[in-house]
């Protein structure tokens, strides 16, 4: 009895100090590595023990001592995260809750100082505990609680970080760091009487043998308190202040020792470093002297790593070009060249963090002398202005973007010098790179004019330079001309040609250029500004034979006349685009004669004659438009096309951006001819060329058409034509097999087999090098007659393999070649379509839309079917993509909408033959669009004639009967199964889309459903489409008496189809979208969905049989607790009649209580101590030894228990009864050194049976027998436990006094031995020794 006692008197002490599962949790979370999580649980920690603080009315709560504690033995851990959530957590409490204050910690901390584990602790487990104190001390520092405590707490917690910081090397910096935030926050006299005293050997020690820590302490005494200790700065290190420039020297060796530190860079150098730039000191001459040194060829890596680290603080410090030349020359700009592009050192690593520190640095800087004296020291020696190619990087070319137009403009200056062989600072003459450099040199300068920051000067500028670099030659100075002046030395071969590929790339650039916050016609007009300067200074050129000359002699004359015949018009246009506010076909002309121009220097003839053509086209164009009635569209745009279509057959860049741009202009001028050219582009077979123009000629034998005849099964099962295996061809029974083989493997493929038959050229060629000896086969002798052997010597033999393999050769070039034209028709097809694109997007009409559908499809279709094509057809794919996403059309008066109908026709036949789901979804889209182009109204076009606008267009009406009927029409091949059907994704994307136009269908749709006929998988997806179409919005729009009439057929046709289902036999798909469309109704309108008796009957059976979203449906339109089912309320009230019955008859069995009301923490909580953990076990065991339901089984929790009689219950529950009559009642009350007063009543009922005294008595074979017979069940078992309670009750009433004074006496001995440690002990130890000694058992 007495250990009993103790034991419960053990567990409400714990019961009474642990907190709830809750907050144990969130210490679980907080060592852990999510930092969102980590910091929740810390704000969670928080509120709860300011909620708890708040309801004590004077000193602590037991939730925050625990806490405190917690967080304190948590720093200690070695878990990677453990220590930095606990520290977080601790610094945070102290905060919060302001009666905890420092000696309360301190006083946690020495406790916690002892290894937990027993016997003799490890090295890490004595460095965690000595990084948990120092852990703890910075907790106190930062949360600022040390400073309100008094001074002691300030004094001791010093003394104790120098203390480990000695014994600890380890520890020194952190141990110094903390030491530094101390006397950065500590007044003046807090710091003369409680910091000083213990530092007064360090401030007296002097420079010699001074380690970084100490340095770092001497910064901040002299940064916060100089005045107190000035005297002995003076007298013991030469100067009142630490950071003077005549201690550099003395500071830099102790900089030096520091990097003994690597990987870590010592907290005193930050310092320092802060110190020198705010008292002001020369920064070169500390550079010089301290880092400098650091940054030696034989340095080793931690001293250079050391010395970047310090070039990275100093930067944004260096204010002139003086100090940049000075710190970047010659160390960090060595460092820098020598970095290699593959190298991964230490070294390597932290450059390459220098190189983007100084280039974010230089491109943020407003200062322009600073950015341009950093590219001035990159491009000098040892840097390079190759200095981005030799290291792998883009450091320059950065700087370049980021200048300020004042630096600039000097740069663009230097480079127009270094690339005309002038004296300049970027491109040294002795350069030993010259034509690496002048391309660099080239590069950059072109790349200012795309550069946002760049003028329209200095653009101008520049592309005249470049420009007369690319196609001229200067024979005498002209000071009229700019640039036109004679070079002082010969640029390398074939430069002029690196700068006319640089001068077209960045015209390219230019007129595709997208500058933020400027509409695209305000950039157009500019760059055209820009263009036509250039025009203008190619005139002055061409104008100026005698100063210079065009670098290819040819065509000379021709070039002068068309220039000047280009300028002319060029002036014309120009005057009539300034005056227009939009981008019309002037911007188009402008454009296209400037490019056109421009090639009259690469290719003379071509562009004479695109010239011609264009002269033509304008002159047409600016016609005004009075017979726009009698002709179809202006001829001029058709020649503007296929002019356009040239273009993005080149391989040059500039030419595909002005065709996108003057598309973009004129396409308000597309004609259906047009549009047609463009189709018969994507649709060509072949790269023949006719005059110079694209050839549009298909090839019959390439079969590229998308067309598949039959039934979907046999899509994928075509082969070539010309397939030597064809079935005309005689051929044994295993060549067929062979065949079918070969089809087979094509079918799963899905991709077409080249043909590999012989060329006959290849033939010609084999013979003519064998000569004599294949004249036989020639002359058609039989192969198995005797000939005699062609003798040949070696020499012929190898000229004969020699001739083979030239013709082998030939015909591997040839097969080739084949790949390569068909890979350039592909990238051309795939260029025209961003001419498609351009339509959409500026000109989305009905025409342009209907003449490029089936061409795209046709495109995607084959990116599917052939290997080839597949990135074709994702070309096409994303074109369509763009289509299907014109929000609005813009009007088209000349449509005519019975093409559109026959479109609509077409598609839905494709449909019919295509068995793959992203293309089926594809064309349902396409299939919208088209709906959407019909059921639009244009109106008439304003330049129909009278006897045009005589003849009336047929009403929108019958042009939507008509998509009704073909959609019906199509809808009903579906459901009847007929060959050549839609798939039925394409009406799952069409009637949701266009319910009210569709909504005819509605009744065919229901007829499918109940019909007897059609196969349950159709009348499933008709049940589907049909639940998809109803919602609230088509409701409202469709009529009422259509509404009526769906619902009244409904309702009709479902009852007979419920009626007709078989429970035996359930279809639940079928089911489940029948129950789909009763839903959707009854959220509409719940009184149009009630259901009968019988139905709601035969569906309660059904229910069972469903899945969980059919059940979720019938649910809705029958839910269960109307129908047969117990709802919750009846639940609820039939649990409580039970449980009083089970009160009332006295023989309840309590609930398990959780862990969380025993007071025990969760298994999954931390690093709670031995303590705990023991706590734990004996609260585990008074739990098990003071409930007697816990050790016999409740009937109501077995199973397969038989059924007690009545008399047996009424039995068992006697002897339960007498039991429990010797309960014993104890009231506890532990009080906690006044701080906090908590009555823990515990009542502990001893019902004495053999689960609570004869455990340690019965043999293990009495135990095994019991388990044996308890789980047998039954009478038997329950006799037994009666007997045996039986017998423990009369053994309990022989229990005399002196029992129990002997178990007093003992447990009074057990008190005075025992040693309470733990806070809150000894009053709980005085109340307990008080109630033994009155002669009673402590309550």
């Amino acid at each position: 009895m007495a250990k009993h006692v103790e034991k419960t008197l053990k567990h409400s002490d714990v019961k009474s100090r642990l907190p709830g599962k809750d907050l144990l949790k969130n210490f679980t979370i907080i060592s852990e590595g999510n930092d969102s999580e980590r910091l929740e649980a810390i704000k969670s920690i928080l509120n709860h023990l300011s909620n708890r603080q708040s309801v004590e009315k004077q000193g602590l709560n037991s939730d925050v001592k625990y806490a405190v504690n917690r967080l304190v033995q948590g720093l200690s851990s070695g878990r990677k995260f453990a220590r930095q959530g606990f520290s977080t957590a601790l610094c945070q409490t102290l905060r919060v809750i302001e009666n905890v204050d420092s000696q309360l910690v301190l006083t946690v901390i020495k406790e916690k100082s002892k290894p937990l584990l027993a016997g003799k602790p490890s090295k890490a487990e004595v460095s965690n505990v000595y990084l948990g104190q120092v852990c703890g001390m910075l907790a106190l520092v930062n949360s600022g609680r040390l400073y309100k405590d008094g001074d002691g707490a300030v004094g001791q917690v010093v003394e104790q970080l120098l203390k480990l910081g000695r014994e600890k090397s380890q520890l020194q910096q952190l141990c110094a760091s903390g030491l530094a935030q101390i006397i950065s926050k500590a007044s003046q006299n807090t710091f003369k009487q409680s910091i000083l005293p213990h530092l007064e050997e360090d401030v007296k020690s002097g420079w010699k043998d001074c380690s970084p820590d100490r340095l770092l302490l001497l910064i901040y005494i002299d940064k916060y308190h100089n005045a107190i200790v000035k005297k002995k700065l003076k007298e013991h290190w030469g100067d009142g202040h630490i950071v003077v420039e005549k201690n550099f020297k003395q500071l830099a060796d102790i900089v030096w020792r520091s990097s003994s530190f690597h990987p870590l860079v010592h907290v005193a150098v930050d310092e320092l470093l802060s110190s020198v730039v705010d008292r002001g000191q020369d920064l070169v001459k500390f550079w010089t002297t301290v880092a400098r040194p650091l940054l030696a060829v034989n340095a080793t890596a931690p001293k250079k790593i050391l010395g970047l680290h310090i070039f990275e603080k100093l930067l944004p410090n260096l204010k002139n070009e003086k100090q940049i030349s000075e710190v970047l020359l010659p160390d960090i700009v060595s460092i820098i060249a020598y970095l290699k592009p593959k190298k991964t050192d230490d070294v390597a690593k932290k450059t390459v963090t220098i190189v983007s520190a100084l280039v974010n640095h230089i491109t943020n800087c407003e200062n322009s002398e600073v950015q341009l004296a950093v590219v001035k020291c990159l491009t000098s020696k040892p840097g390079s202005c190759l200095l981005d190619k030799f290291t792998g990087t883009n450091i320059l070319a950065k700087i370049m973007t980021g200048l300020q137009p004042k630096a600039q403009e000097i740069v663009i200056e230097e480079l127009m010098k270094a690339i005309t062989l002038q004296s300049n600072w970027i491109m040294p003459k002795e350069s030993s790179h010259i034509a690496e450099s002048l391309q660099w040199c080239t590069k950059e300068l072109t790349m200012f004019v795309t550069n946002d920051n760049t003028e329209s000067p200095l653009q101008l500028k520049i592309l005249q330079l470049v420009f007369l670099q690319s196609f001229f030659v200067v024979k005498i100075n002209n000071k009229n001309i700019p640039f036109c002046k004679v070079q002082s030395g010969e640029l390398p071969a074939g430069h002029h040609k690196f700068v006319m590929d640089a001068f077209m790339k960045t015209v390219s650039r230019l007129v595709s250029m997208n500058k933020k916050g400027v509409s695209r016609m305000a950039q157009l007009n500019n760059h055209l500004d820009v263009l036509n300067g250039l025009v203008q200074y190619a005139n002055q050129l061409l104008s100026s034979p005698e100063h210079v000359q065009l670098r290819t002699s040819q065509h000379t004359d021709e070039i002068v006349s068309e220039w000047q015949r280009l300028v002319e018009i060029l002036q014309t246009i120009d005057v009539k685009r300034k005056s227009e506010e939009k981008m019309t076909g002037s911007h188009a002309f402008e454009l296209l004669f400037f490019h056109t121009g421009l090639q009259l220097f690469v290719e003379t003839e071509a562009a004479i004659e695109s010239l011609q053509d264009l002269h033509v086209c304008y002159k047409r164009a600016s016609k005004k438009r009075k017979s726009m009635a009698k002709e179809d569209g202006p001829a001029w745009i058709e020649v503007v096309t296929e002019l356009l279509l040239s273009l993005m057959f080149k391989g040059s860049v500039l030419s595909r951006n002005v065709a996108n741009v003057v598309m973009s202009a004129l396409a308000q001028n597309v004609t259906p001819e047009a549009l047609q050219l463009i189709v018969d582009a994507l649709q060509q077979t072949s790269l023949d060329s006719e005059d110079g123009m694209v050839g549009m000629e298909e090839d019959d034998d390439d079969d590229e058409s998308m067309d598949v005849e039959g039934d979907d099964d046999n899509d994928n099962t075509r082969v070539d034509d010309d397939d030597d295996g064809g079935a005309g061809s005689d051929s044994s029974d295993s060549s067929d097999d062979d065949d079918d083989d070969g089809e087979s493997d094509e079918s799963d493929s899905g991709v077409e087999e080249e043909d590999l038959s012989v060329p006959e050229e290849l033939k010609k060629k084999v013979k003519a090098a064998l000569g004599n000896a294949a004249a036989s086969s020639d002359e058609g002798e039989d192969e198995e007659e005797e000939e005699e052997d062609v003798e040949l010597s070696d020499t012929e033999m190898f000229q004969l393999d020699e001739v083979l393999a030239a013709a082998f050769r030939s015909m591997k070039k040839s097969g080739r070649g084949d790949k390569d034209r068909k890979k350039q028709l592909n990238t051309f097809k795939s260029r025209v379509l961003d001419l498609v694109d351009v339509l959409i997007k500026h000109h989305p009409t009905p025409t342009v839309l209907k003449t490029f559908l089936l061409p795209l499809v046709d495109r995607v279709e084959g990116g599917v079917r052939k290997q080839q094509e597949v990135s074709l057809g994702n070309r096409a794919r994303s074109t369509l993509a763009l289509m299907f996403k014109v929000k609005k059309l813009e009007p088209d008066f000349d449509v005519d909408k019975d093409e559109l109908l026959d479109l609509f026709g077409q598609l839905l036949k494709y449909a019919s033959k295509v068995s793959l789901p992203a293309l089926v979804t594809d064309i349902a889209k396409a299939c919208v669009l088209i709906i959407r182009m019909v059921s639009e109204n244009s109106g008439p076009s304003p330049l129909k004639t009278r006897a045009k606008a005589a003849q009336h267009p047929k009403p929108i009406g019958q042009y939507v009967d008509s998509v009704v009927a073909m959609v019906r029409a199509a809808m009903l091949d579906l459901f009847s199964h007929k060959s050549g059907h839609c798939p039925p994704a394409v009406f799952h994307v069409l009637l949701p889309r266009f319910t009210v136009m569709l909504w005819p269908l509605t009744e065919d749709l229901v007829s499918v459903v109940g019909s007897l006929e059609i196969k349950v998988y159709m009348k499933t997806q008709a049940a589907s489409i049909l639940a998809s179409m109803i919602n609230k919005q088509v409701v409202h729009e469709v009529n009422e008496d259509d509404w009526s009439k769906f619902l009244k057929s409904w309702k009709k046709q479902f009852s007979e189809v419920l009626s007709g289902i078989d429970t035996g036999d359930v279809k639940k798909m079928f089911v489940q979208e029948i129950l789909a469309v009763c839903a959707k109704i009854h959220n509409i309108r719940a009184d149009d969905m009630i259901l009968e008796e019988p139905e709601t009957e035969k569906l309660d059976a059904l229910r069972s049989q469903l899945n969980q979203e059919g059940r979720g449906h019938l649910n809705k339109i029958c839910p269960r607790q109307q129908h047969g089912g117990c709802s919750k309320k009846k639940k609820k009230e039939k649990k409580r009649k039970q449980k009083d019955a089970i009160q009332e008859n006295g023989s309840h069995s309590p609930g398990k209580k959780s862990r969380h009301e025993n007071g025990i923490p969760d298994e999954d909580s931390d690093e709670l101590g031995d303590e705990v953990d023991a706590m734990n076990v004996e609260v585990n065991n008074v739990q098990s030894f003071g409930n007697l339901e816990a050790s016999t089984p409740s009937p109501s929790k077995k199973k397969k228990k038989k059924k007690r009689s009545k008399s047996q219950s009424e039995g068992d529950k006697s002897i339960v009864n007498d039991s429990l009559s010797n309960e014993v009642a104890m009231d506890v009350d532990v009080n906690d050194e006044g701080d906090d007063a908590l009555t823990t009543s515990v009542e502990v009922k001893c019902k004495l049976d053999d689960a609570t005294v004869g455990e340690n008595e019965l043999s293990k074979s009495a135990k095994k027998k019991k388990k044996r017979k308890s789980r047998a069940g039954g009478d038997d078992s329950m006799n037994e436990m009666g007997q045996v309670s039986s017998d423990l009750v009369s053994s309990n009433e022989n229990v005399t006094e002196k029992q129990n004074e002997s178990d007093i006496a003992k447990m009074k001995d057990d008190l005075n031995a025992s040693n309470i440690s733990t806070p809150g002990k000894k009053k709980h130890k005085k109340n307990k020794r008080k109630s033994l000694d009155q002669g009673h058992l402590p309550s």
